[in-house]
């Protein structure tokens, strides 16, 4: 009998000091379960480009959200919009192209615009005698044909250059191929390809749809309207968390890049690389002047108008339904007012800024005007 109750107390005493030990070890693995898994697909390989979900994760805002993302990078040939619609991800970053899929009875909603001005432009050689689209006649122009190089064709469109009055060759990303002089003009991201080409001794030129007051939004979070019905909380969560991480990634540049270089470094990029994305980004994004994800409905209307001049949709096209309606117990008249005053200031600001920073004009020279 006394032999039990040593064995029992001695049990007792035991659990008592292993049992916080063992939770303190599983506590990790059972918050890892609660957590519910989420994927977000972005646009293309790990760049600074999306530092602010990098940041959301590392940081912990979507594990506080209640949710276990994982990032995926580009690898195949199949657009983060089409991988959205066919509902293989969750959420994914894509391009002012949502209004297209949209208004083709598409049902993807806008969650947030993380650049006010797209960086997609067409890249030249400095040494070249191209200084407007108008100059790409009889040239070789590398771009797609598909809907997410559709601001560069409306740029083309607006400027009266037709497809027959230049030689298109089909993108294979390699913007050395402009060093190589395989082709005259290669459609680039402002915020990367012109850094690649003078690591490699070449000074490059932009030319930008907004020339031709093709103005579009860049890098648009997405979802469905499917992953709204079914879990709105879910995505508000995530939309929060994601902002959440870009204003993180804003303030601490620097922590963000050692960030990458540690873990999503897939380019092989350097830091001066990241530098350079990281200063052109956050003039794109101008979080000094709106919240970071700003929207203007207004503006998507505006997008929808250009659109439907080069006739990627119809004139009559409906696009209601595109931009991500959060609640609110702010009246809608305020609202309205308020977005189109800072529709006013982000497009001036565009203008006056080029949407290239100090920073970019060391390495590629940029052509605004016709008379450059």
């Amino acid at each position: 009998m006394l032999q039990f109750r040593f064995f029992h107390r001695a049990s007792a005493v035991l659990f008592s000091v292993l049992a916080p030990v063992l939770l303190s070890l599983c506590s990790p693995l059972f918050a890892a379960e609660a957590l519910e898994p989420v994927t977000l697909q972005l646009k293309w390989r790990h760049a600074f480009q999306f530092a602010g979900y990098y940041a959301a994760l590392d940081q912990g805002y979507y594990a506080d959200a209640g949710l276990d993302v994982e990032i995926l990078e580009l690898t195949g040939d199949v657009a983060p919009a089409d991988l959205l619609i066919d509902g293989k991800v969750d959420f994914a970053v894509t391009s002012s192209d949502v209004v297209i899929h949209r208004a083709g009875g598409e049902p993807l909603v806008a969650l947030a615009s993380i650049f006010q001005h797209s960086p997609y432009a067409f890249l030249v050689r400095a040494d070249s005698d191209i200084y407007k689209v108008e100059d790409f006649a009889g040239k070789r122009v590398m771009m797609g044909t598909g809907v997410q190089d559709a601001e560069l064709h409306a740029a083309l469109s607006r400027a009266g250059v037709d497809d027959g009055d230049f030689i298109r060759v089909n993108t294979n990303f390699d913007p050395r191929t402009l060093l190589r002089k395989e082709v005259d003009v290669f459609s680039a991201y402002v915020t990367d390809q012109a850094f690649t080409l003078s690591e490699e001794g070449l000074e490059t030129r932009f030319i930008l749809p907004q020339q031709y007051g093709v103005d579009f939004y860049g890098d648009i979070l997405a979802t469905t309207e499917t992953q709204i019905t079914e879990d709105p909380e879910r995505v508000q969560a995530f939309l929060q968390a994601s902002l959440r991480g870009w204003q993180y990634a804003l303030d601490n540049p620097d922590a963000i890049i050692d960030l990458i270089l540690m873990r999503y470094n897939t380019q092989n990029l350097s830091r001066a690389h990241l530098d350079y994305e990281a200063a052109i980004s956050r003039e794109l994004i101008q979080p000094l002047l709106v919240s970071v994800g700003y929207m203007n409905p207004v503006r998507w209307e505006q997008i929808s108008t250009i659109f439907a001049e080069g006739s990627f949709i119809g004139a009559d096209s409906n696009i209601e339904g595109l931009v991500y309606q959060e609640e609110t117990t702010t009246p809608t008249w305020l609202i309205l007012i308020a977005d189109n005053m800072l529709l006013l200031a982000v497009i001036g600001a565009g203008l006056a800024a080029a949407a290239i920073p100090a920073a970019a004009r060391h390495t590629s020279s940029y052509c605004r005007t016709c008379s450059e």
